[in-house]
């Protein structure tokens, strides 16, 4: 199974270096492990030379085997920027089994300050060790580093890139022997173009039959300090594999300016896509997207369903993001000091403590906590135990849309409704409400309850959920709240002397005003869990309320509708949208733009829109 437990890398420093205890050995060369990694892994493989003769728009993709400290990753980042032509994009897919912590990452990065710049932005979105597939584009769009979390026969299996040149830097054989296996080496090769390349500082002679009988060839090159010999060799041939360029830019329609669209519209810009982001309300995020105070946690079960590996997946991916955004100096209301989810049932308080185990997940992502560490974590006391997530948090969905859009690859269209889309030859044509007709390559439908009647033929089953935010004032009472407090509802810590309580979860009711009703169902819930808060009268409340599109499985749809070529959709994210939206943002650029996705094909089929015409 894919999401299998990760248990995270714990190094020992031994003569300034760290070292793996669980495989006995070093993570690099002490004789100069960046002289290493670019005689053994860059020179091996022909780079930079190679990237030199890309085409201006072109991609280079290196698959890796042992992500470990990263340095592989900082020097290649560091050489191609310096070598590549300024359009090109570096895909890189790492796998690792055992990740480091992000604290552990930092202390050893500190022994390369020359580097600093590229670890300091990889810092920034490294992920909890979550198993499965985690993406973050670095360098302005321009190095797009997929990790790959979890045991590499199986992770491999389940994606579905293609590598112009291989890192193989496992631990030794002898410590490590299932990362040089002929079945290992044979998934390598299928996940190498022709004439693609492979190097390692191994040349035992089960690394050479290994990759020899998976179809490449094993020629020895000269070691590098104390190791005499390492290995390179090629996939199906001895000519260097050509670099096709990317496939032209073409502008892409997004109906919608609400999180969804602004995500996929930010994706495709990074990528140098031309993108027309029309919407009919005024500005972007002025219907469901106007959520001031979203809450941002995983979805969690007992088990690793569809949805839970999705979600966990869309958590890290949403916190990368935000540290992106946020360390290019958009400012984002909100932030991350925890999430404590207490039960909002006594089957919730039997099944909460069970969660971790039954997931495999370390502390860093979720730890169950008692009744008093929870009330000490939280600042008010609370009545329960509960499970506290360290990086949960909250976020402005109008400032976060803003961000997104503050790209100069975008053109935003306000007060323009489509009223329908009709299929040209090569082309799509938006109709607009007033007679003017949007011409575009591809259209991706980010509308919401609207997409349905857009393209009919696609008979999406999109539901309806009315939720309901309330604001309170800060008191000297709830001043004292330290992190998002859930408990069937959601209570955020002060912010401009102000609190936020949500969210109500009424079914297929359309009506979007605030109202007294929703505040006292906003306020029953908290009292179950803090029962001693001084609340204000539900009729002086301010608040906000908006009808979240949803989908019969709680999983948005995202992918290419079938029978129209270049329509696509990204909706029904119901009230996870700060979690899915970035993801499929991701998603659906890669998908346009011909790139392997960042997502296991399993879970790729559970998103897809054309799932329900089965």
């Amino acid at each position: 199974m894919i999401h299998s437990p990760i248990s995270p890398a714990r190094p020992e420093w031994q003569d300034g270096a760290p070292y793996s205890p669980l495989y006995g050995d070093i993570y690099f060369s002490k004789a100069g492990g960046a002289e290493e990694t670019l005689h053994v892994f860059l020179e091996g493989n022909g780079l930079p030379e190679r990237w030199e003769t890309l085409a201006p728009q072109g991609r280079f993709t290196i698959g890796e085997i042992g992500f470990g400290t990263g340095l592989n990753f900082l020097l290649t980042s560091w050489r191609w920027l310096k070598h590549a032509p300024p359009g090109a994009t570096l895909h890189y897919w790492s796998v690792e089994g055992h990740p480091f912590l992000r604290n552990d990452l930092q202390a050893i990065h500190a022994l390369w300050p020359d580097l600093s710049p590229h670890s300091e932005e990889l810092l920034a979105g490294w992920p909890p060790p979550l198993p499965g597939f985690h993406r973050l584009a670095l360098a302005g769009g321009k190095i797009r580093l997929t990790l790959l979390f979890g045991e590499a026969h199986t992770i491999l299996e389940n994606a579905d890139f293609t590598a112009d040149a291989w890192y193989l830097d496992g631990f030794a054989p002898s410590r490590n022997p299932e990362a040089w296996d002929t079945a290992l080496c044979r998934l390598i090769a299928s996940h190498t173009a022709p004439q693609g390349t492979y190097a390692t500082y191994s040349a035992a002679g089960k690394v050479r039959r290994a990759m020899t009988e998976a179809g490449f060839t094993a020629k020895r090159r000269k070691g590098f300090g104390h190791k005499r010999e390492c290995l390179a060799g090629m996939f199906g041939g001895d000519t260097l594999p050509a670099n096709p360029p990317r496939s032209a830019s073409h502008p892409v329609l997004i109906a919608g300016a609400g999180l969804a669209g602004c995500a996929a519209a930010h994706a495709l810009a990074t990528r140098g896509h031309e993108v027309i982001l029309c919407d009919r309300q005024t500005g972007p995020a002025m219907e469901t997207s106007g959520n001031e105070a979203a809450i941002l946690f995983p979805q969690t079960a007992l088990e690793w369903t569809k949805n839970t590996q999705f979600y966990f997946t869309a958590y890290a991916h949403t916190l990368a993001l935000l540290a992106r955004l946020r360390a290019g100096g958009h400012m984002i209301a909100g932030g991350h000091p925890g999430m404590l989810l207490c039960p909002k049932s006594k089957e919730d308080a039997k099944r909460l403590p069970r969660i971790p185990g039954a997931l495999g997940l370390h502390e860093s992502i979720l730890r169950y906590v008692s009744q008093q560490e929870a009330s000490g974590i939280c600042g008010p006391d609370v009545h329960d135990s509960g499970l506290f997530f360290p990086q949960g948090g909250w976020a402005s969905l109008p400032e976060l849309c803003r961000a997104l859009l503050a790209h100069k690859g975008i053109t935003t269209r306000y007060g323009v409704e489509i009223t329908g889309l009709t299929r040209g030859d090569h082309h799509w044509q938006a109709h607009i409400r007033g007679g003017e007709i949007i011409e575009a390559s591809r259209v991706v439908l980010a509308c919401a309850h609207s997409a349905p009647g857009l393209w009919p033929e696609a008979a999406l089953p999109v539901g309806s959920v009315r939720g309901q935010i309330t604001r309170i004032p800060a008191t000297l009472h709830t001043r004292a709240l330290k992190t998002v407090l859930c408990y069937g509802g959601y209570m955020l810590p002060e912010s401009e002397g102000f609190h936020h309580l949500g969210a109500t979860y009424d079914r297929h009711e359309a009506g979007p005003v605030s109202a007294a009703a929703g505040h006292l169902a906003n306020f029953g819930k908290l009292r179950r869990c803090c029962p001693g808060l001084p609340l204000p009268d539900p009729e002086t409340c301010a608040g906000w309320s908006g009808v979240r599109a949803t989908s019969p499985d709680r999983l948005p749809m995202v992918g290419a509708l079938t029978g129209a070529p270049g329509l696509y959709t990204t909706l029904a994210h119901g009230s996870r949208g700060l979690l899915s939206c970035p993801l499929s943002g991701e998603i659906l650029a890669a998908h346009i733009s011909g790139e392997a996705i960042p997502l296991p094909r399993h879970l790729l089929a559970a998103i897809s829109p054309s799932r329900f015409n089965k």
